[in-house]
Parts: C-alpha cells; sequence; structure tokens
C-alpha cells in the first residue's frame, strides 16, 4: 500500500481531521495535505511525532517490509549496457576564463597592457574569445581590479597606470 494512502487511512481510523493531525503533531496543514495526496513523503524527523498524533508505533505508521525491499534494491549492483570504454569521452582540455588567459597573455607579453589590447591577444592566440559580449574589455578590466582589490599582494595582475595592467 502506498504511503498516502496509508497515512490517509490511519488518520480515519483516528477520527483526526487534517487540521487536527497538523496540530497535535507540530506540522503545518499544506504538509499534511501534500502527504496525503501523494506528493511529497515525511521525512525520518517527522515520523515519531506523526505516530505519536495518531496514536500508534513507528512501526505501524511505516512498516518494516518497505525498509527491507528498499534496501535489497540499493545493495543490487547496476548493470551497465554499454561497455566502460564506450561511455568515456575524450580528455578535452577546459577553457581559460577570461582572467586566467589574460595572466598567461600578460606572463608571456613581459610589458603593461590594457584591456582592449589584451581581449585582442587573447583571440589571436586562441585563449579566449568573447561570447558575444558587446565590451569584453570593460568586463575584464571590472574582473582585474575586482582580483586586485581581493586578493592585494597575492592578485596576479598589477596596476601600472590608468587603464593598463601587467602580470604580477
Amino acid at each position: 500500500m502506498a504511503f498516502h494512502v496509508h497515512l490517509q487511512a490511519l488518520r480515519h481510523r483516528a477520527g483526526l481531521t487534517q487540521r487536527a493531525l497538523a496540530e497535535a503533531a507540530g506540522i503545518p496543514l499544506r504538509t499534511i495535505q501534500s502527504w496525503e495526496i501523494g506528493r511529497y513523503r515525511p521525512t525520518i524527523y517527522v515520523l515519531r511525532p506523526l505516530a505519536e498524533a495518531l496514536g500508534i508505533s513507528l512501526e505501524e505508521l511505516v512498516p518494516a517490509q518497505k525498509f527491507r525491499r528498499r534496501s535489497a534494491r540499493r545493495q543490487a549492483p547496476k548493470q551497465s549496457r554499454t561497455p566502460a570504454a564506450t561511455r568515456r569521452r575524450p580528455a578535452v582540455p577546459p577553457k581559460l576564463s577570461a582572467l586566467d588567459a589574460a595572466a598567461k597573455v600578460l606572463g608571456e607579453s613581459g610589458k603593461a597592457l590594457n584591456c582592449r589590447e589584451l581581449i585582442a591577444a587573447m583571440a589571436a592566440r586562441g585563449y579566449w574569445t568573447s561570447p558575444r559580449g558587446q565590451t569584453p574589455w570593460a568586463t575584464l578590466s571590472a574582473s582585474i581590479l575586482k582580483e586586485i582589490a581581493r586578493k592585494g599582494s597575492r592578485a596576479r595582475f598589477q596596476k601600472v597606470e590608468r587603464g593598463r595592467f601587467a602580470r604580477r
């Protein structure tokens, strides 16, 4: 028997309305209603107050056979339909973020660049391209300034002059 049907039968047997059961168990009325229509199941934490409000034992509220069935199901190993070799995907190197690509470009160039130059160099070297952004240089500038503000001397970047950044 499904839990929501079982709960409704126990509540009727105890002569309680949904509201009375909710008040006696200290559970919101909407929660009781959701359990009885089968939308949700109660968590283990509310089973004891629910059983006490119904005047029954915990074992009567949740029969032991349900636990045995579930545990037996969980112990069975899952069988795969396809061999492991066909499921694996080839290793793809992760894409660099704009900040990582900017740090790499600044490290390779060895000089200070502004964000427009950084975006152009990152795209030319294939490290990073803008995903249809209108002003990627403004976003990159804000991200670099944010990293400098957050990390201080541990930041990968340093502001050399207005709008120009170098690798630390």
